[in-house]
């Protein structure tokens, strides 16, 4: 009803207006500003018929999941470096740049820091933030030294389950707070290296730490006894 109205309407209006008289000079042909009804028009802007933006070949694709072959992130040595394999068993990371070679390791299980040894330093890293700390020096070393790699020299880094305490052996079983702080505690000595003209009496024990117990009370300590032996305490 509205369409056949509006025709109604513009028929009308031509009527009137081919009815007006129009002076057209000699030679001239009499033409008229109104189309015909039938003929096609432009549309005005923007109200043509919407293109599609991309066409449906190009529409992106969705990327199925990532699939996760690791149960957590793998931490490992790789070139005297630590580096992590992400769960998805491809991405690899470098996480240190240490001079001198990495000889261990621990990754707190709060927060994924680092704490390590490193030219006979302990040292402690937050990879996510860039951080690097100190904590201990230990001093230059001879590799080849069996005095030294069992009073002088700093290994087996332990985080606290909670990531408060970082244990470690130099001389003993050491322990100090994790973060900025320098200052560690002995919590047992290793006996002094016997002198190799005067060997002992008695059988001599030299302790290093390993993992804590799950509620952070206790520490396994790895002994050794001289001239050789060992055990776990």
């Amino acid at each position: 009803m509205i369409v056949l109205t509006l025709a109604a309407c513009g028929d009308a209006g031509n009527d009137a207006l081919f009815s007006e008289r129009t002076d057209t000079p000699p030679g001239a042909t009499a033409t008229s500003a109104v189309e015909p009804a039938g003929s096609p028009s432009a549309p005005p802007l923007g109200t043509g018929p919407a293109q599609a933006s991309t066409p449906p070949y190009l529409t992106p694709a969705v990327r199925p999941p990532v699939q996760e072959v690791l149960p957590a992130p793998l931490y490992f040595l790789s070139d005297g470096q630590i580096a992590r394999l992400e769960t998805d068993g491809v991405t690899l990371t470098q996480l240190t740049q240490e001079r001198e070679p990495i000889t261990d390791f621990d990754v707190s299980p709060v927060d994924a820091r680092l704490v390590y040894v490193s030219g006979n330093r302990l040292i402690e890293a937050d990879p996510q933030y860039g951080r690097r700390t100190v904590k201990v020096e230990g001093g230059p070393i001879d590799p080849n030294s069996l005095e030294d790699r069992s009073v002088r020299l700093i290994s087996a880094p332990h985080f606290s389950p909670d990531g408060r305490w970082i244990s470690f052996g130099w001389g003993g079983v050491w322990r100090i707070p994790a973060g900025e702080s320098q200052d560690a505690t002995l919590l047992l000595p290793s006996d002094p290296y016997p002198e190799p003209n005067n060997p002992p009496r008695s059988l001599l024990r030299f302790f290093t730490p390993g993992p804590w117990s799950p509620d952070g009370a206790r520490l396994l300590v790895r002994f050794a006894y001289w001239p050789e032996a060992g055990g776990l305490a």
